[in-house]
């Protein structure tokens, strides 16, 4: 009667994983998780920083030409740059959003 309530046929080795077994698997991903996502969000930041750099560069230098040329610092709309369709600015042309 025992033969009826066992999960294997006889001389077949249990081919599955103990709760255990899956617990521990799935701490382990737990935690690989937790050290790789903060690692990726400041590798995702630092990429658009460094999008930003020659935007920031090319304004520096419009702003040291209109400088020379008016003997003050002009709005971003004053000076002689355009600006690439993946950049968003204000109403002030303050602040810039980098749209992907």
């Amino acid at each position: 009667m025992n033969r009826i309530y066992q999960k294997t046929f006889p001389g077949v080795k249990n081919a599955g994983f103990t709760l255990i077994e899956l617990l521990v698997v799935v701490l382990i991903i737990g935690i690989l998780a937790a050290v790789a996502l903060p690692q990726y969000e400041r590798i995702v930041l630092k990429s658009k920083v460094m999008n930003m750099l020659p935007l920031l560069r090319a304004l520096h230098d419009a702003q040291e030409r209109y400088f020379l040329a008016n003997g003050s610092y002009g709005r971003i709309e004053d000076l002689d740059i355009s600006l690439p369709e993946s950049y968003e600015g204000n109403a002030d042309g303050i602040d810039f959003f980098w749209s992907q």
